[in-house]
């Protein structure tokens, strides 16, 4: 279950997905680090903190969101409490459903690529 101040977020982030072709991701939302973490296929690739939403991906990728972000939107803080690998999505993007469709697809995909972690032994 969503915490409350996520469940607008939810249901938007959720007609974002239902808007890409050729993907039915199940998704699966876990309360985490005060906000909440989206999964895929086991794999985490988005979060909601706050009032953004942020995406798991490459470094290219990372890269041309923060050079969009830098031409259109002044004020812009990319950095998030959660790990380097995640970027914050700018309100050039959120507020364009064909850009942020087209990113959320790029993490969907992206985390289908990653070799899970190996499970640590127990002696």
């Amino acid at each position: 279950m969503v915490a409350s101040k996520y469940r607008q977020i939810q249901a938007q982030f959720e007609a974002w997905v239902g808007q890409i072709p050729d993907i039915q991701p199940d998704l699966i939302y876990k309360d985490m680090f005060g906000g909440v973490l989206i999964y895929t296929a086991g794999k985490p690739f988005a979060v909601f903190i706050d009032d953004y939403v942020a995406l798991k991906l490459p470094d290219e990728q990372r890269a041309e969101i923060l050079k969009e972000a830098a031409a259109n939107d002044p004020g812009y803080n990319p950095d998030t409490p959660v790990s380097k690998n995640y970027v914050k999505l700018p309100p050039s993007i959120v507020s364009a459903d064909e850009k942020v469709t087209y990113w959320i697809e790029d993490s969907i995909r992206y985390v289908q690529t990653l070799m899970p972690k190996k499970k640590k032994r127990k002696n």
